[in-house]
Order: structure tokens, then C-alpha cells, then sequence
């Protein structure tokens, strides 16, 4: 990561986190879309249970099979930002919608490791969404919560 410039706000005690600075990719801050990563509310149970049963991200994923409706309800009833969980779910918003979530899941804290999964509804492809996520998580995964490592599936 470069760090000129670079200014990190992590809000996500209350729910919400922002990161400004260089994107993964070497974007700048001006180039990528401005996005919020938040908890899951109750509300984005319906958008949640239609992204997870999306067949077309199976391939990529370690789970190819539907994913019941009251598993992704408890996960947000009993959401509490712990990653010793083993997962962190995040709902990705721009301009107060949501356009996709990203995950940290599979995550060893003791080896300083995780997986980082991403989500992008099919009507908000090609934005950028998904860069400007990916650099805010692995911003939070680095800086706050200590990883070394993160992979991913693609």
C-alpha cells in the first residue's frame, strides 16, 4: 500500500467505515467512487438472501449452495462486528444505496491471515464499487485488526 498521502477514518464503531488514500490498485481517492462500508440492518435481509443466492458467484465462492433465508437473519440479528466469528459482513452503500457487500471471513487472527470475499449487484457492475470496497476492507483488515494476509478466491 502506498502510504503518501494517505489519511485513514475508521468510524466503524458506529457502524460505518471510510477510507481515503491510494486504492489497492494505485487509483487515487478522486478516481474511485465514494462508498460506505455499514453493518447489516434487519432490513437488508431480502437484498442479502438474493445476493448469496446468486448461482452466477458460486463458482468463486467456497459454498456453492443456496443459503437460507433465517441463517442470513440470525447473522444480522446477531451481528457484533467480532471477527473472532470467523466472518465479517459488510454491506457496501453508495449515495445511500446499497450496491454490494464484502466479507472477511475464514479469518486466523492468531496467524494474521483471512479471506476477503465481494459482492457487487449486477446493476452496479462496472463502477468501480467493488475497487473502492476492496480497498476499504483491506484497510480495516491491515490497520485495525492487525492482518498480514489476505486472499481471495477468483
Amino acid at each position: 500500500m502506498n502510504s503518501e498521502s494517505q489519511h485513514t477514518d475508521y468510524a466503524f464503531g458506529n457502524g460505518e467505515m471510510s477510507v481515503h488514500g491510494t486504492s489497492a490498485s494505485g487509483l487515487r481517492e478522486k478516481e474511485l467512487p465514494a462508498v460506505t462500508l455499514r453493518a447489516p440492518e434487519t432490513d437488508d435481509i431480502d437484498m442479502l438472501y438474493l445476493w448469496e443466492n446468486d448461482s452466477r458467484q458460486w463458482v468463486s465462492t467456497l459454498a456453492p449452495y443456496p443459503v437460507s433465508r433465517r441463517r442470513i437473519s440470525d447473522y444480522v440479528r446477531d451481528f457484533d462486528g467480532n471477527i473472532a466469528q470467523w466472518q465479517l459482513k459488510l454491506v457496501v452503500e453508495a449515495g445511500g444505496e446499497a450496491v454490494g457487500s464484502v466479507d472477511l471471513y475464514d479469518a486466523d487472527l492468531r496467524c494474521g491471515q483471512a479471506f476477503v470475499g465481494i459482492y457487487i449487484d449486477s446493476a452496479h457492475r462496472g463502477q468501480a464499487y467493488g475497487s473502492a470496497a476492496l480497498r476499504q476492507i483491506v484497510g480495516y483488515a491491515f490497520d485495525v485488526l492487525g492482518l498480514r494476509q489476505l486472499a481471495a478466491l477468483v
